[in-house]
């Protein structure tokens, strides 16, 4: 009795198994009956699947096409008690003849080890029947119907250990080698798999070019220079693509180019960044007619590497090895990683080597050309390196390999290429196993700060009214965890504060940002170049825009933000702008101007209870050093630039009123009505005086006066609010302006206001007037 499954091959299947229950030795005496044909499941049988094409030695999957013939031989067992004592059946071992389709013919296929459950086994011609797809011979057991199965590889079991009590046919995987021994290209086999030339000539005969298409030099000079390298790839092949998508693949793992040669032969070039330029080109002679060029960013550069490749060693499963550039990650400031298609390497050593050799060119800002030239080129092809020489723009002597040639205007006697910057010429041809690195990261000294300032912080409601000031520190790297803080009165005698963690990111306004924007701005934004893209800030919410203690800092104003977005090469813009946070003053800031982007944390410093340090910075003025350091690393006193900030006591100052309205009762006879702003309400700045109601009570500042003069007389008056909105009267006909300027305790003094007052009867004026 046999089962006919379609010929078909799947990928590698779920592993798994029934266990049949043993008798316990007090067992019943009824035997155990064996399982049918019927009862078993098939992991493996796929009608349609893909059968693979198998270059070098890969692990595979195969496919159930035919099982039958089952044998169960049982297992038994004592039971009973003395003299009771019998043989029980507890179980049967399960033997099966399997056929199986495995891979897509290729000459001199070979089974190295095939899995049974993962349970390794050695074939051997008394339990194994290959067909590697070129012989005529098939078995019989499965009847009339079968056949050789031309052009695909196939192996008979006869009489397969399943194992005991299972119901299912086990999924087998087979270790194959497909090498090409017959092949014309030099070193087509290799230690640990196929030479890259020699799969990609086989792939292109396969795909039906006929052996004169082949510029078989060119093939061989690749295939020298991969042999060197120890790159041999296993390759198999599971999607029916065009033939180029295969031969760009095999190009990806081991670095080359394919194109055609003069003569329209099929040629292939190995990336060998020694080799010597094929010509070199001036703007001296004149060779350019067209000529443009770009620098990748710091910041377009990757830094860390995996890359999976397949380990002979430990049962062809999928592994990883990886690298990094410790000093991209330094001056980034951040890991970048980028991963990497190995899987045609089987061993550590070839994978590692060939990550390496990415990491070396991906980690490096190279240069990209673009440009036109003469027939004097017309050799130069895909592949080549050039020697170029461009005075406009301090090239001279560099080495860019040719990554595309367009002969599109050829007609015009015109060719147009584009090349990539040789950087493997910067670097040595080092590796390590595993992806260790080559050299141990750097003991990494402190740096002084790139930039630095101190900004004294409004009255607000976190710290009160004392003096607060928040320090502003740009690291030079990501390694700098943090930075101590050095007072002192006299710029001489320091006092260590303790540390900061909070650094701040410094950059410059690429654009005017005007002083019209609505309060919260979401159209316009601010747009501007870090010097350092760190600390990184992100997008947040709406709701969190009024509650996320991070602001930015252009001159006097403190404007909070919502959005992230960047722009350009290296520019971001800021949306989502609630401006004239802690009343402060909303300003046109000119391109240019520099903004910090910080978030109020421990970096607040100051006399009051709520700073970070408390009441440590007494006087009227003070120093500052800010110390980067590196774990228990400090940078040098004498290395650090102190600050001198002479304090201006905002905190201490009353804001202006939020409203204030002056009625003409008649033509000389004015009420004043004054409502101060509350400071212990925070949002865009104050509240428009149109959008004032007429709620009572107010919220003030009680410990507020008023200093009022106009612009007739300039006689000054004292008005105090000590308990709420003020009203009163003033004498003046005609049209004037009435000035204001809050003073707190007598001595702290807010911002000028003014309104102008006409001499209409019975009209309100509402102020302020910015």
């Amino acid at each position: 009795m046999g089962v006919w499954i379609i010929v078909g091959v799947t990928m590698m299947a779920g592993l798994g198994v029934a266990l049949g229950m043993y008798a316990a030795k007090k067992a019943a005496k009824t035997d155990m009956a064996p399982a049918s044909l019927d009862d078993f499941n098939v992991t493996t049988a796929q009608e349609g699947a893909v059968v693979p094409v198998i270059y070098g030695r890969r692990r595979v999957s195969g496919n159930i096409i035919w099982y039958g013939n089952l044998e169960a031989v049982a297992h038994t067992q004592t039971a009973g008690g003395k003299g009771d004592e019998s043989e029980v059946t507890v179980g049967y071992y399960y033997y099966l003849d399997v056929w199986q389709a495995i891979c897509a013919s290729r000459g001199g296929m070979q089974i190295v080890e095939y899995y049974v459950q993962d349970d390794k086994r050695t074939p051997s011609a008394t339990t194994i029947t290959l067909n590697d797809g070129s012989e005529p011979d098939f078995p019989s057991e499965p009847g009339e119907h079968a056949n050789r199965i031309p052009d695909v590889a196939h192996v008979f079991f006869k009489r397969l250990y399943l194992g005991e009590n299972v119901t299912f046919v086990p999924t087998i995987h087979y270790t194959v080698d497909a090498p090409l021994e017959d092949s014309p290209v030099n070193h087509a086999v290799m230690e640990k798999g196929l030479n890259p030339a020699a799969v990609i000539y086989d792939m292109l005969l396969q795909a039906g070019a006929g052996g004169t298409w082949i510029n078989l030099d060119k093939f061989n000079e690749a295939a020298d220079y991969w042999y060197e390298r120890g790159y041999g790839i296993n390759v198999e092949l599971r999607e029916q693509k065009e033939i180029k998508k295969h031969i760009a693949k095999v190009l990806e793992w081991v670095g080359g180019a394919f194109g055609v040669d003069e003569e329209d032969k099929f040629i292939i070039k190995a990336f060998d960044p020694s080799e010597e330029p094929f010509m070199e080109l001036s703007d001296d002679n004149d060779d350019f007619l067209d000529f443009t060029i770009t620098r990748k960013h710091w910041l377009d550069t990757h830094n860390f590497f995996r890359g999976s490749y397949i380990d002979e060693n430990q049962l062809y499963s999928t592994r990883t090895v990886s690298c990094y550039n410790p000093a991209n990650i330094r001056l980034v400031g951040r890991q970048i990683p980028l991963s990497v298609d190995l899987t045609c390497f089987r061993d550590v050593t070839t994978a590692s080597k060939r990550l390496w050799e990415i990491m070396k060119h991906e980690s490096f800002p190279g240069a990209n050309l673009t440009f036109k030239t003469h027939m004097k080129c017309a050799r130069l092809n895909v592949g080549h390196i050039v020697r170029i020489n461009h005075s406009r723009y301090g090239l001279e002597g560099v080495d860019y390999w040719i990554t595309r040639k367009d002969v599109s205007e050829i007609d015009r006697n015109e060719l147009t290429f584009q090349a990539e910057q040789v950087t493997s010429k910067l670097f040595d041809d080092g590796y390590v196993d595993s992806g260790d690195p080559e050299w141990e990261p750097p003991d990494y000294q402190p740096q002084a700060l790139l930039h630095q300032a101190i900004f004294e912080l409004p009255y607000n409601s976190s710290f009160g009214r004392y003096p607060a000031f928040v320090l502003l520190a740009q690291r030079r790297t990501a390694y700098e965890n943090g930075f101590v803080v050095l007072v002192s009165i006299n710029g001489t005698d320091y006092t260590n504060l303790g540390t900061v963690g909070t650094f701040s990111q410094r950059g410059t306004l690429d654009e005017d940002y005007p002083s019209d924007t609505p309060a919260i701005d979401d159209e316009v934004g601010i747009l501007y170049t870090p010097a350092r893209n760190d600390p990184v800030f992100g997008t947040i919410s709406r709701e969190a825009l009024f509650s996320t203690p991070r602001i930015a800092i252009i001159g006097n104003e403190i404007i909070g933000f919502q959005n992230v977005t960047p722009e350009g090469e290296s520019s971001y813009r800021l949306t989502g702008c609630m401006r004239g946070i802690y009343n402060t003053p909303v300003e046109t800031h000119g391109a240019g101007s520099v903004i910090w982007l910080t978030t109020l944390a421990d970096n607040v410093v100051g006399e009051g209870e709520y700073t970070t340090f408390g009441q440590v910075v007494p006087g009227s003025n003070f120093y500052t050093k800010m110390l980067p350091k590196v774990g228990a690393k400090v940078l040098n006193p004498a290395d650090a630039t102190a600050i001198h900030t002479v304090k201006a006591y905002k905190a201490a100052k009353p804001w202006s009123p939020c409203r204030v309205e002056v009625y003409r009762q008649d033509y000389f006879t004015l009420h004043i009505r004054i409502w101060p702003t509350n400071q212990t309400k925070q949002g865009a700045g104050a509240v428009a005086a149109e959008n004032q109601t007429d709620q009572e009570p107010f919220l003030w500042d009680t410990d507020t006066s008023f200093e009022i003069w106009d612009s007739v007389y300039g006689v000054h008056y004292w008005i105090i609010v000590p308990y709420g909105p003020y009203y009163g009267e003033y004498s003046m006909n005609g049209n004037f302006t009435l000035y204001m300027q809050p003073r707190r305790e007598g001595q702290y003094l807010g911002e000028v206001i003014s309104i102008d007052v006409g001499d209409e009867v019975g009209k309100s004026y509402i102020g302020p007037v910015a």
